[in-house]
């Protein structure tokens, strides 16, 4: 059974690289397999952790593939908390999560756009859409991750 992995640790961010980089991309990028790169990412394991050097190449790499940096959000996200963690406020959860509907009708709205005769593929996606596309993706996916830290704060407050 899978283990629910904290959000503002290495092992959450790990959770993103194991999702999307392969088994080959990882041995090329760190020299070290993917099975290994799970063994970080068990929390319960405190003698196995990636090394900061690894982090930053796989980060590198996800940005350079992906458009995002899941260590490096990692750190600011976990500042960001940290710091305002005595003026966290139960009313900023609302607003955000309204704000993921607009970024969601955006990302339909890019499809849509992408998809229409008249667009530069016509009816068929081409690369530079699809990288709008993933564009529009990433900031729903950086939308959830300010929801997973409000509700991280109010759990602990």
């Amino acid at each position: 059974m899978s283990k629910v992995k904290e959000i503002l640790t290495p092992e959450y961010a790990l959770k993103d690289i194991l999702k999307n980089l392969s088994e080959d991309d990882i041995s090329e990028y760190i020299k070290k397999t993917k099975s290994l790169l799970y063994k970080y990412a068990d929390p319960d394991d405190v003698s196995r952790q990636i090394s900061f050097k690894d982090a930053m190449i796989l980060d590198s790499k996800m940005e350079e593939i992906y458009g995002r940096k899941p260590f490096l959000r990692l750190l600011t996200d976990f500042l960001s908390v940290h710091k305002n963690f005595e003026n966290s406020n139960i009313d900023e959860f609302l607003p955000e999560v309204i704000a993921i509907g607009g970024k969601v009708g955006d990302l339909m709205n890019r499809i849509k756009m992408s998809l229409d005769e008249k667009s530069q593929g016509g009816s068929k996606i081409v690369p530079k859409e699809k990288e709008l596309i993933f564009e529009e993706i990433n900031k729903i996916d950086d939308q959830l991750d300010k929801i997973k830290m409000l509700l991280k704060e109010i759990d602990d407050s």
